[in-house]
């Protein structure tokens, strides 16, 4: 008789399992599942026995009895699940997936494949890739003492085979262990010695499952008695699944480990529930290797846990990953789920290069360099005007995605002066140093220079050469100098010691003050800029009368031209024109030319005098002498009319007189008439008259 309480233990299981999936499923946990694919086996072909009584009312499963269907249990006056289902089909579990058999309920026909000694049989099945098989058998006829056993061989495209562990099929009034399972059970039975239905509530068919390779193709299976002390073992079927099972204990994996111990050794170790009879372990990466079994140690820890471990001795730096292909127990339970890990062996030294130490600002130091690998400890030493020493935990680490990482970090000094940056570590996550006493220096100089002195003439002259110079110290030297001066856009000092010169040419042609300054710099960035200075300009020469052009002799009424050519350094800017014909007379410019059109007088041959001033902005100037036009009259006088009386008596007494115009006027007259030897014109005006007494005589 089976023990009631482990068929009670595993219908708790069963419904503390759904109870569990369902809050799983309805409360998010599990968002999406991968549909399962379950595989009927079709062993139609093999069966050989009638195992069931049915509708057929025939059926041996031992020499003693049959199982029953479900109608007949119910045509007995018994529940249903009393008996086989008739369609053979028993719905998926936790435990296997859908199975259908053989149907039971039928008038004729075999539903089981049925041997009283030993032997196999195979089958071929649906072509697929599955995780677990499962196989329906029970066994009876010599007791519940006196089990089945058998084997299952699994046959895959590849011509690889698995074989699974030897399976004990108990007695159908028996009780099952892992990895078996009771598909059916507490059924009744009939008898056919007594042709009566038995009410017995124990008869049972039993499933036991078996791990597959899901990543190969199954073609068939092989059925292997290996032992019948029942006499009666009755194989029903099957089905294969992707689904796992709950009764195969497959050893427990955990703490899958990939190390680098030392040099470029690898070690994997992993722990395990059970102890394994096959392991295999792949090396892949920088080399490829496969460790199995024999590769590994065991030790036992005295828990029921065991702990494996091998080592391997590779030649080359690189990744390597380590892959559980197989852990399997003394039944071929296999644990192994793909558990990976990866180690990185580096026994190269990082690559430093860029290392340099710079003063970005007031006293603080800039440390930065790149290395070929992420560098798991550095060290870098200050020595100089300061000593600090640098490590990791100071440097931000930038990853330049292209295999390099820069490191930089931030000294705040306090002091001016030399500083040397020195990398004494510079390790890789491996312990590789890179350091080679990489070295830079830097100085500090927050001073800026100082200018002593700034030597230049406050004044000066047009024309003038003159010297400007800048007296200027600095601690590390002057590296650039900015001048600018108001009459050069591209002027530029000339450096002598600690003087910095420029020879000033003072404009010829200006009396603009000239406005000058510079800026000095060292090579920290530090300046210092002189105020504007300013040189007054002034002019001391004279304007220069190059030429004077004029008629020295010219007549009345004349016109001609007086002209001055002159010149002056910064220009004319008034001058003072004295002509004796007109006492508002200016001078017209045109160029270095100051003209003056003289209009001589019709009216008098008076000489003309004429002089001329010219000054500049700076109050300069230069006077002609008094010059003379000698004016001549080339015009006769026009006698406009004669008045007189052409007829007259004697004793008349009578006028005589003249009209006469001259441009100058009339200055002498000689009159002559045969009656007076001393006559003489009286001038009135424009006339001259005589008064002539003609003789009586």
């Amino acid at each position: 008789m089976r023990n009631l309480e482990n068929y009670k233990n595993n219908r708790f299981k069963s419904l503390i399992f759904s109870l569990i999936l369902f809050l799983i499923i309805t409360t998010g946990l599990v968002t999406v599942a991968e549909a399962e694919t379950t595989a009927q086996f079709d062993f139609s072909d093999i069966y050989n026995a009638d195992t069931v009584y049915g509708n057929d009312k025939s059926g041996a499963f031992d020499s003693w009895a049959a199982l029953i269907t479900g109608t007949v249990a119910e045509n007995n006056g018994n529940p249903r699940d009393d008996g086989l289902p008739d369609d053979g089909v028993f719905p998926s579990t936790s435990t296997h997936p859908r199975i259908e058999l053989a149907k039971f309920h039928t008038d004729d026909g075999f539903n089981a494949w049925q041997s009283s000694g030993t032997g196999s049989v195979t089958a071929n099945v649906t072509n697929g890739q599955y995780k677990t098989v499962h196989l329906i058998a029970s066994a009876g006829g010599a007791g519940t003492n006196n089990p089945a056993k058998f084997e299952v061989v699994l046959h895959y495209s590849d011509d690889t085979t698995d074989r699974s562990q030897e399976f004990t099929v108990p007695d159908w009034y028996g009780d099952i262990s892992d990895p078996g399972y009771a598909l059916k059970d507490n059924m009744d039975r009939w008898s056919n010695g007594g042709n009566l239905y038995e009410n017995s509530d124990d008869p049972a068919i039993w499933g036991f499952a078996m791990q597959a390779d899901s990543t190969k193709t199954l073609e068939s299976i092989t059925i292997d008695v290996t032992a019948n002390e029942a006499g009666s073992f009755n194989f029903f079927g099957g089905a294969a699944t992707t689904q796992e099972t709950d009764v195969i204990e497959k050893p427990r994996i955990s703490s899958f480990e990939l190390t680098n111990p030392s040099d470029k050794n690898l070690a994997v170790n992993f722990d395990s529930d059970k102890q394994l009879s096959v392991i295999s372990v792949s090396i892949t990466g920088a080399e490829s290797a496969t460790f199995t079994g024999t590769n590994f140690t065991e030790a036992d820890n005295g828990d029921g846990t065991y702990t494996y471990e091998a080592t391997y001795n590779s030649n080359s730096d690189g990744d390597y990953t380590a892959t559980l292909e197989i852990a399997e127990d003394a039944e071929g339970n296999d644990g192994a789920s793909g558990e990976q890990d990866s180690v990185n062996i580096d026994t190269t030294p990082p690559q430093i290069t860029g290392f340099k130490v710079s003063n970005p600002s007031g006293q603080n130091l800039l440390l930065n360099f790149t290395s070929n690998e992420d560098l798991a400890a550095i060290s870098v030493s200050i020595s100089g005007a300061e000593s600090a020493t640098f490590t990791g935990a100071y440097f931000t680490e930038t990853d330049n995605a292209d295999g390099t990482y820069t490191y930089e970090t931030i000294y705040n000094g306090n002091s001016d002066g030399d500083y040397t940056a020195t990398l004494e570590t510079a390790e890789d996550a491996e312990g590789n140093d890179g350091a080679s006493g990489e070295e830079d220096i830097v100085n500090i100089d927050t001073t800026p220079p100082v200018i002593n002195a700034v030597e230049f003439p406050v004044n000066s002259n047009t024309g003038d050469i003159v010297g400007i110079g800048f007296n200027v110290n600095d601690n590390i030297g002057i590296t650039s100098t900015d001048f600018n001066i108001s009459t050069n856009n591209t002027a530029e000092l000339t450096e002598n010691g600690n003087w910095y010169n420029y020879t000033l040419n003072v404009p010829v042609d200006s009396v603009d003050d000239i406005v000058f300054n510079a800026t000095f710099s060292d090579g920290a960035d530090n300046f210092n800029a002189s105020s504007d200075k300013t040189i007054s300009v002034s002019d001391n020469i004279d304007p220069v009368i190059q030429d004077i052009v004029y008629e020295e002799n010219v007549n009345t009424g004349d016109v001609v031209a007086i002209g001055f050519n002159v010149n002056d350094n910064i220009g004319i800017t008034s001058t003072d024109f004295n002509i004796s014909t007109n006492e508002t007379a200016e001078l017209t410019n045109d160029g270095n030319w100051y003209n003056y059109t003289l209009n001589v007088p019709v009216d008098s041959v008076n000489d003309i005098d004429f002089n001329a001033t010219f000054s500049d902005a700076a109050g300069n100037f230069n006077s002609t002498d008094d010059i003379s036009v000698n004016v001549s009259d080339n015009i006769d006088p026009v006698i406009q009319d004669i008045v007189y009386e052409e007829n007259v008596n004697t004793g008349d007494i009578v006028g005589i007189g003249f009209n006469v115009n001259d441009n100058i006027g009339i200055a002498s007259t000689d009159f002559n008439i045969s009656t007076n030897e001393t006559a003489e014109l009286t001038e009135d005006g424009n006339w001259y008259n005589y008064t002539l007494n003609v003789p009586l005589d």
